[in-house]
C-alpha cells in the first residue's frame, strides 16, 4: 500500500518539531543591519576587517576559505596539502551593511555559507557578523538561512517576501518555521518585558499607598499626643 502523502500542514509541523530539536542560538534574534563604508572601515592599515569565503578547488573540489587577496592555487593558500588546483577570488562584501552575530570559528562558519551569497566579516576587535556578496534583489530568504544553518534563530528583523520559487521546498519550510519561532520568542520576551514594567508602576503605587497610610497614622498619633 503506497504511503499517503504529508498534507502541507503536517509537514509544517513536522518540521516546527525539527527546528525545537536543533535546540538554535537565541543570541540574533534582535540583530539588525548596520550600515558601514567598508573601504573606510579597513583604514590605512587594512587591517580593520577580514572576510572568510569558501571556495570550491577545481582540482579537488575542497572547500578552500579565503578573504579578498586575488586568486591562488590550493597549496598557496594552504601549505599542508600538496593539490595546486585553482581557487578563485571571493568576492567579499559588495552591500555597504552587515548583520551581527556571535561567531566563535570563522573558517568553519565560511565553509557553513558555500552555497550562500554570504561571507563571514571579522573585524579588527574581534567583533563578528555577516555580510553579502551579492545584490540585486531581495535575499532575505539567503540570510535567514545562512543564520540558521550557523545554529541560531534568524532575526525578527527579516519578513521573508513572497517569491516565485521560495517556499516550496522542505528547507526552505524549514527556513519559515525558524523565523516564526524567532517571532514566537521575541513576542514572548516583549510579554514579559510589559509584564515587568506593570509590575513596577504596581510596586510604585502600593509603596505610594503605604507611605501614605504612614502619614496618616503618623497624623493621628501626634494629634492625640498633642491633645493629652
Amino acid at each position: 500500500m503506497a504511503k499517503k502523502k504529508e498534507t502541507l500542514e503536517q509537514t509544517r509541523e513536522r518540521l516546527a518539531k525539527q527546528v525545537e530539536e536543533m535546540r538554535l542560538n537565541c543570541d540574533a534574534i534582535n540583530s539588525t543591519p548596520i550600515d558601514c563604508d567598508w573601504r573606510e572601515m579597513l583604514g590605512e592599515d587594512l587591517e580593520g576587517w577580514r572576510s572568510y569565503e569558501a571556495e570550491e578547488c577545481d582540482e579537488c573540489h575542497s572547500l578552500v576559505v579565503r578573504g579578498c587577496d586575488g586568486e591562488a592555487h590550493h597549496n598557496e593558500v594552504d601549505s599542508d596539502v600538496e593539490c595546486d588546483g585553482y581557487v578563485g577570488c571571493p568576492e567579499g562584501p559588495l552591500m555597504n551593511y552587515w548583520y551581527p552575530v556571535r561567531i566563535t570559528d570563522c573558517v568553519e562558519a565560511a565553509k557553513e555559507l558555500a552555497h550562500l551569497p554570504l561571507c563571514i566579516v571579522e573585524f579588527k576587535d574581534g567583533t563578528t557578523g555577516l555580510a553579502l556578496t551579492g545584490g540585486g534583489m531581495d535575499l532575505s530568504w539567503e540570510i535567514c538561512s545562512a543564520f540558521l544553518s550557523l545554529g541560531f534563530y534568524p532575526p525578527v528583523h527579516f519578513r521573508l517576501p513572497a517569491m516565485c520559487g521560495r517556499g516550496l521546498s522542505e528547507h526552505d519550510l524549514l527556513i519559515a518555521e525558524a523565523c516564526k519561532e524567532s517571532a514566537r520568542i521575541a513576542a514572548g520576551w516583549a510579554q514579559r518585558t510589559c509584564q515587568a514594567i506593570d509590575e513596577a508602576v504596581a510596586w510604585a503605587h502600593q509603596h505610594e499607598q503605604e507611605r501614605k497610610r504612614s502619614d496618616r497614622n503618623r497624623k493621628r498619633r501626634e494629634k492625640r499626643a498633642a491633645a493629652r
